[in-house]
């Protein structure tokens, strides 16, 4: 079974530490998938905050079991 990860950073800089989630999940022996939504796309793009963003990643229509955020 995939382990669905939507991961949201504050920019673009935050990308970098997909490949480590991909390596703790997989030491973990977990099948991971995970979405890094470019919310720039969206217009108009959503805030800066954890509610604004979750609540357009949920525009993007994803199912995810697991959401790791780095905002404030």
């Amino acid at each position: 079974m995939t382990t669905r990860i939507l991961f949201i950073g504050e920019g673009s800089s935050d990308n970098g530490l997909v490949r480590h989630i991909e390596f703790i999940a997989a030491r973990a022996g977990l099948d991971a998938s995970i979405t890094v939504p470019d919310f720039g796309l969206l217009r108009p793009p959503p805030g800066h905050s954890v509610q604004e963003k979750l609540q357009a990643a949920r525009k993007l229509d994803g199912t995810y079991d697991l959401v790791l955020n780095l905002n404030r």
